[in-house]
């Protein structure tokens, strides 16, 4: 008798509990719509902005086809070819005036030797002696760029236990992959991380940017397998609890590893975010095989799967 006498005090105290946070709950409704409300009125003008621009647009268009199609356009036509064409010309007569000055320059200082030397490389497309240099030692201009902003070494922070696995996939444009790894070493605040590199068998040298960045993972493709199969390459040698899915051209913010990390936080039955161009999937294993997925989270819900194994 006394157990059930304290079920039902235990019921009563957690309807009084419940009671007591009803007006809550109400007023935290009512802001909800009233905000929804407001949104509302701001689609609505949005949606008139966008269709005043499509009648713009139209109008634009409908004025451009009739000038083109118009007499006085058609009977221009030949003024505006030869005013092409003198432009070209007035070009052309301005960069050879400048180069025979050079020329004359370059005779002066360096002979008749050095003369001739820099006429041969200009007749091959080279005016600059930095380009002469480049092609003397088989260097691209790209190239050259990338090493001259690689001066500086990245350091990666080495954890043992990383919570997320961050796979590059790198395709050349390695002046690209060196800037987005220094964001991310910048801004990753205090989370746990490693960073793999997979590249896809990169025309440029790939020992350029295995110099210059120290404490990542490096994987390399003896074919060129594409986005999908190098993600799930790389994905092998990930140690974290979360894989992040980040192309090299991409610029990290502050905090940017929380924002993503805190979606799985209010969203226990979530299963993977994306943010433009990264994707944050939980890790799943298939007979020891990591399988790598794209996720879209819709309406802050549910997360749709369009899953690829290999």
């Amino acid at each position: 008798m006394s157990k059930k006498t304290g079920d039902i005090s235990g019921i009563h105290q957690e309807n009084k509990i419940t009671l007591s946070k009803l007006p809550q709950s109400k007023d935290d409704a009512r802001l909800r719509e009233h905000n929804y409300d407001e949104l509302q009125e701001i689609i609505a003008l949005q949606q008139k902005e966008i269709g005043k621009l499509k009648k713009k647009s139209r109008w634009l268009y409908d004025e451009y086809n009739q000038m083109k199609n118009s007499l006085s356009w058609k009977i221009t036509f030949p003024i505006r070819l030869i005013q092409k064409a003198a432009q070209r010309l007035v070009f052309f007569f301005k960069t050879l005036i400048n180069d025979l000055v050079v020329g004359f320059v370059i005779l002066q200082r360096d002979g008749v030797s050095g003369f001739f030397y820099r006429l041969s490389w200009y007749l091959r497309g080279k005016r600059l002696k930095e380009d002469i240099e480049l092609s003397k030692h088989n260097i691209t201009a790209n190239d050259h760029t990338v090493r001259v902003a690689f001066s500086e070494t990245i350091e990666i922070p080495q954890y043992s236990n990383p919570l997320v696995s961050i796979i590059i996939p790198t395709y050349n444009h390695f002046s690209d992959t060196y800037r987005c790894i220094k964001s991310i070493v910048q801004n990753s605040g205090e989370i746990r991380y490693e960073v793999i590199l997979i590249d896809d068998h990169s025309s440029d040298d790939y020992q350029i940017i295995k110099r210059a960045i120290h404490g990542a993972q490096f994987v390399r493709n003896e074919k060129n397998l594409g986005f999908l199969k190098s993600c799930n390459r790389a994905a092998k040698c990930a140690n974290g609890e979360y894989i992040h899915l980040l192309n090299n051209d991409t610029i990290v913010h502050p905090n940017w590893l929380d924002s993503l990390l805190l979606v799985f936080e209010k969203m226990a039955t979530c299963i993977g975010c994306r943010s433009f161009a990264n994707h944050i999937v939980k890790v799943t294993k298939k007979d020891n095989t990591h399988v790598i997925a794209e996720f879209r989270l819709k309406d802050n819900m549910n997360c749709d799967e369009l899953t690829h194994n290999d």
